[in-house]
């Protein structure tokens, strides 16, 4: 009886963690509405100021956007981000006027001497991503060092969307590899 209890419950949790990721390991099957692009995922950079439960941002385009906290945003990590002035890639949802934050972590820095390829992404995952661009399809590896700077879910929706990106990337004896990306 309690192994069939315990059995239930991670089943239970199962559902619950796939219906928060958007069911499928967290790509967003959001589809846009006549409206604008309700529920789909954007990201913005920029400087942070968080007031209670609202999430400021002076983006490095000049705008300032207000956020609510979604339920995986930490508090404590977004007030160390503050603190440290860093600045922090937000990737939020947009529904209704609101916009909520699902993640906040620290902007990924380019470095100088690495190289850009940009086209549309063909697939991606957390350890490659392939760029079909103007000198055809490019496969990049993403280490694990690299993994905070890609937001999987957000560069699926640029695939099933069309919509190009910007890889930046460095090329060495094992191949390309992946260190940003950006929206292009």
């Amino acid at each position: 009886m309690i192994r069939h209890a315990t059995s239930l419950l991670l089943v239970l949790l199962a559902c619950l963690a796939l219906a928060a990721c958007g069911g499928d390991g967290g790509s967003d099957d959001s589809s846009s509405s006549s409206g604008g692009d309700a529920g789909r995922l954007e990201h913005v950079d920029g400087t942070l100021a968080l007031d209670g439960e609202r999430l400021t941002v002076d983006s490095t385009g000049g705008e300032a956007l207000t956020f609510g906290l979604g339920p995986e945003v930490e508090p404590a990590s977004v007030r160390a981000l503050e603190a440290s002035e860093t600045t922090a890639r937000i990737t939020y949802r947009e529904e209704g006027g609101e916009r909520t934050a699902v993640t906040v972590a620290a902007a990924p820095k380019i470095a100088e001497g690495v190289e850009t390829y940009e086209g549309i992404v063909v697939e991606v995952d957390a350890t490659h991503i392939e760029i079909d661009g103007a000198d055809g399809a490019r496969t990049f590896s993403i280490s694990a060092e690299h993994r905070p700077s890609f937001d999987v879910a957000h560069l699926r929706e640029h695939a099933k969307e069309g919509e190009p990106v910007r890889v930046y990337f460095r090329s060495g004896a094992s191949g390309d590899a992946a260190v940003a990306y950006e929206d292009s």
